[in-house]
């Protein structure tokens, strides 16, 4: 299944990916008798999301898009099958890029599948995530059985450096400011490693092959002084062996996603979606449970029930917050409903007693970063003047606040 839940948990949509339900909602070509499993997910726009799916019992199926709202699929790439691990779309075009689950990463016309470009992975063993960034120039890439992510120039290939395991060049200092020396193991076979901009790297610390619990982790590269400091870290308190997730949201909370290897029999859940705040606090989580398990010591699932590999936040339409109103003018930060890679478009209207003062464009931050706006030349504003602001992205979600106005500030 895919699903989409809102903050307070109701499930707003869901669909089954049987082949034969796939069929029935507008993909045609879906082999009714394959249950396709879904494993990465992205937001498309607040009203799609990018899906790749295995089938056949492995680890690699078609790509498609979900159209959450419609409860409809369209199959991209001619139906044709890669490894389901990681699915990004392109800057520009409509393509798609994707790692083959072992040596090349490759960009791909999302209506024929036809390779459009390519570039090898070095120092990579077991990609399981791989994010281009600026404009589709620069690539990370997650090596699981390396236990580092590895930063390469998309144009050629060519390392630029590893963070973490065995070809790792940086020091890590963690949460107590112990130091890690470069090419030690800090984090073990990782997942969905991501860039999350001011130099701000997320992942999913599975701890492969240790004793400690998976982990929540986050780390703050500084490449001049050769150190990545960890800005946040969060245990699980259980083993999750493969899959599991970490985003930084807008927020500045995270949002995990990780299934344990063994159910507590106080604390029954087969998957489990959690929040938490910087300082550990839980702010949300929502539980899948499975069979009972009716042993008091826990339940040993031997990677069978139910597990997930990853989920998404986004918003209905943009996060405005932070408004001020002056008198001449109005500020505001603002972040895009969805999490993106690289600039992306965005208006501003400001209304005054209902007539229309100023519009404009900027540009959202990627990665969840605030965007600060300043909006001037609105004339003399007055205690008593309605103000209401409009902002809205190239998909045409919107959001409108109305704004206290303080003159003379």
């Amino acid at each position: 299944y895919v699903l989409v839940m809102d903050y307070r948990g109701a499930v707003v949509a869901l669909s089954p990916t049987l082949g034969k339900v796939l069929r029935q909602k507008g993909w045609s070509d879906a082999d009714e008798r394959e249950l396709y499993k879904p494993l990465a997910i992205k937001p498309y726009n607040s009203s799609a999301l990018l899906v790749a799916l295995s089938a056949k019992a492995g680890l690699k199926g078609p790509r498609a898009l979900w159209h959450w709202r419609a409860n409809t699929w369209t199959v991209l790439c001619d139906g044709r099958e890669n490894d389901a691990h990681d699915a990004q779309w392109a800057y520009s075009g409509d393509a798609l890029w994707q790692a083959d689950g072992y040596t090349v990463i490759k960009k791909y016309d999302a209506a024929t599948g036809r390779e459009l470009a390519e570039f090898a992975e070095h120092r990579v063993e077991d990609p399981n995530h791989v994010q281009l960034i600026e404009e589709d120039s620069l690539a990370f890439v997650s090596s699981r059985s390396t236990n580092g992510i590895v930063k390469e120039d998309a144009a050629t290939g060519d390392v630029v450096w590893v963070l973490g395991g065995e070809h790792g060049k940086f020091d890590i200092v963690d949460e107590r400011g112990h130091n890690h020396t470069a090419g030690s193991n800090y984090f073990l076979g990782q997942h969905n490693a991501e860039y999350f901009g001011d130099d701000e790297y997320c992942l999913f610390d599975n701890q492969k092959g240790s004793a400690k619990s998976s982990r929540l982790l986050c780390l703050r590269l500084d490449e001049a002084e050769g150190v990545a400091t960890v800005t946040f870290i969060y245990s699980l308190g259980s083993k999750t062996p493969h899959f599991g997730d970490n985003d930084r949201l807008p927020t500045g909370n995270f949002l995990g996603l990780h299934w344990p290897d063994t159910v507590d029999y106080d604390d029954q859940f087969e998957v489990r979606v959690i929040e938490v705040e910087n300082d550990g606090d839980v702010a949300m989580e929502i539980k899948v449970a499975g069979d009972l398990c009716r042993n008091a010591t826990g339940c040993y699932r031997d990677d069978y029930g139910w597990t997930s590999y990853s989920a998404e936040r986004f918003y209905d339409a943009p996060l405005v917050y932070e408004t001020t109103c002056g008198l001449h003018a109005v500020s505001f930060k603002t972040v895009n409903n969805f999490k993106q890679n690289d600039l992306a478009n965005g208006t501003y209207a400001v209304r005054v007693n209902g007539d229309e003062r100023k519009s404009g464009a900027f540009s959202f931050k990627p990665h969840w970063r605030p965007q600060d706006v300043t909006v001037d030349g609105l004339g003399t504003l007055a205690a008593n003047d309605v103000v209401i602001l409009r902002v809205a992205n190239a998909w045409g979600d919107e959001t409108s606040t109305t704004l206290d106005c303080a003159p003379g500030a």
